[in-house]
């Protein structure tokens, strides 16, 4: 015969039966008694079983004030996590009520297009009666893209509370969770992860002065030292008479990510650039800025009409002084894309 949970109430316990029939309930009802939609909120039983795969017993509930992650636990050859909000989800409209999930644990570990399809069952132990408050969910599908499936009103706070329900004795509660009808799917879609970063970035900057700049060469030159910024190699590059359809015209200047091989496939990365030709005499720079999406195939960012040549090479401009140029970058890699599938 099956036992409760010894010492979570004062009150007397009724033994418990072994039989593991569920019992539905049999009114589309809360636990406080107000009515609940079938298609908003889970379908209720109540059984003797306890649950199969995992049991999270909580000796202090009032003490736990945020997001709980269970450990890993295994089922169906998959590793999982049982997620409790024991104020409720606010970002699911979960406030005043018990929000509980089914989490995919160690994805990184399964095949690429990996997708699980399975059902499960959450459970909350009745102290009282000694029996399962359970709710059942049918089919559905963990991927990249959605990694956990639960209820943000699982049960109310107020319900949960009420000593009377049996539910929270002595500060303390149990609720369990298993998982079944488990099917390994994989899906043909790929998709990429995009992530945008909120807060002040602090850039990186380098100063490349050119000196004798009159004995460059009039292909490509850059700078002899590099820029690295997260493991990133940047380098400025400069056409002092001008690159393709500006040459002649106007000095060229570009931004290049050395090493943009090692992204890999569909790997993209977001990025402010600043490039500057300093005013040695004024303080009057000629500067450009911008953002570019940086990728294996993609890997330079600049103009190549960054400014024209007579006003370049004008000794009052101040931007030629004594055969030599300043000019100045500035890099912060704003966002980041991950390719998946």
């Amino acid at each position: 015969m099956a036992k409760c949970f010894g010492g979570l109430g004062s009150k007397p316990r009724k033994k418990c039966s072994s039989s593991s029939s569920f019992r539905p309930l049999l009114c589309n009802c809360n636990l406080d008694g107000s009515v609940f939609s079938p298609l908003k909120g889970p379908a209720r039983s109540i059984r003797d079983a306890p649950p199969a795969h995992y049991v999270l017993k909580i000796l202090s509930f009032s003490a736990l004030t945020k997001e709980y992650n269970s450990s890993v636990f295994e089922a169906g050859g998959y590793k999982w996590k049982l997620c409790i909000y024991p104020k409720g989800n606010k970002h699911e409209k979960g406030e005043n009520h018990i929000s509980i999930y089914l989490v995919m644990a160690d994805s990184n570990s399964l095949a690429l297009g990996w997708e699980v399809k399975a059902s499960f069952r959450f459970s909350l132990f009745n102290q009282i009666h000694c029996n399962y408050l359970t709710a059942k969910v049918h089919g559905r599908h963990f991927n990249e893209i959605k990694k956990e499936w639960g209820f943000a009103r699982f049960i109310s706070l107020g319900s949960f509370r009420k000593y009377s329900n049996g539910y929270l004795v002595n500060d303390q509660c149990v609720f369990g969770v298993e998982v079944f009808d488990i099917i390994h799917d994989r899906h043909t879609w790929r998709g990429e992860c995009l992530s945008l970063k909120k807060e002040f970035i602090r850039d990186s900057r380098y100063t490349w002065k050119i000196t004798r700049f009159s004995q460059l060469g009039t292909d490509q030159c850059s700078s002899p030292e590099t820029l690295i910024v997260e493991d990133y190699i940047w380098r400025i590059s400069i056409f002092r008479e001008g690159n393709g359809s500006a040459k002649g015209n106007n000095i060229s200047l570009y931004l290049n990510l050395i090493n943009h091989k090692v992204l890999p496939t569909g790997c993209k990365l977001n990025v402010s650039c600043y490039l500057r030709v300093v005013d040695q005499i004024h303080g009057m720079h000629q500067s450009h800025s911008g953002s570019e999406w940086f990728d294996d195939s993609k890997s330079s960012w600049g103009f190549k009409r960054f400014m024209p040549l007579i006003e370049f090479n004008n000794p009052e401009k101040g931007f030629l002084v004594n055969d030599t140029c300043i000019v100045e970058a500035k890099i912060a890699i704003i966002g980041k894309t991950n390719a998946f599938s």
